[in-house]
């Protein structure tokens, strides 16, 4: 399926470059160079309708993506022909990158809400690694944090009790919104029905309602639709028993900016 794009969906402020040199700016001071080539890496923003599939499972020649606003699932099919949803993304990440080592799309990637994304194809990311290997660097570490999330949910899914496992996946959501404009809140907007926490988590869409009401009940979280209000952060974050994550924003180990000009 086509991606068609369509105007007034977002009043957009920045541009993609914009966007990505912001947040990698927040991790590191970048040169003149780095800004340019962030600014060449994306294209124009297309916006995309609410479950409007972005990519399907399959399609050829999978790119990247970096999501600017909106909230995106990757889902797999299943031999019964259901959906499993296996990751949510939220804005300001790039996604799509587990596909780009095969030949076609491992996932169907799914817009929750309307979005706004911007393509990133693999030639140009290609280009970023030989000529400025420090920001190849930046997005090699982006991946290794997906990768401790996607740790993270089996041990959601295989250790932990279903009130945990849904106090942790709320967590783990509201830690990578951190530099989001809700940052500073107590509290997070998560468009995902039952079904789709119960495709995450493992558990029944009943048993997750059940989760949901027994955690207001014991003053954990407190509900109004879908924005989830923590009332005590610290002790749920005491109650989930998920691992502290300390980001290592010292990244003096990648290359020295200009190593890519030799």
């Amino acid at each position: 399926m086509k991606m068609i794009a369509e105007a007034g969906l977002y009043p957009v402020l920045e541009t993609a470059g914009d966007m990505l040199v912001r947040r990698l700016g927040a991790v590191a001071d970048l040169t003149a160079g780095e800004v340019q080539a962030l600014h060449r890496l994306s294209g124009d923003f297309i916006a995309v309708k609410a479950l409007q599939d972005i990519r399907l499972e399959g399609d050829e020649n999978p790119c990247l993506y970096f999501l600017a606003r909106g909230w995106i699932t990757s889902s797999i099919c299943l031999a019964n022909g259901k959906r499993q949803v296996v990751a949510v993304h939220v804005d300001g990440e790039l996604i799509g990158a587990s596909s780009l080592p095969f030949l076609h799309a491992v996932d169907t990637l799914t817009p929750l809400t309307d979005c706004l994304i911007s393509l990133i194809p693999s030639a140009q990311l290609g280009a970023i690694f030989a000529e400025q290997p420090r920001l190849g660097g930046f997005f090699f570490v982006a991946a290794q944090r997906k990768r401790v999330a996607l740790m993270d949910n089996l041990l959601m899914l295989g250790r932990l009790s279903a009130r945990q496992g849904f106090a942790a996946f709320l967590l783990t959501l509201f830690d990578r919104k951190a530099g989001s404009p809700e940052a500073g809140r107590q509290s997070i907007y998560i468009p995902m029905n039952q079904d789709q926490f119960s495709d995450v988590l493992g558990i029944s869409a009943m048993h997750v309602s059940r989760t949901i009401k027994s955690l207001e009940l014991d003053g954990y979280i407190t509900r109004t639709g879908r924005t989830f209000h923590f009332v005590d952060l610290p002790r749920l974050r005491k109650f989930a028993r998920m691992p502290e994550r300390s980001i290592n924003r010292r990244l003096s180990w990648l290359p020295h900016p200009e190593a890519g000009r030799a």
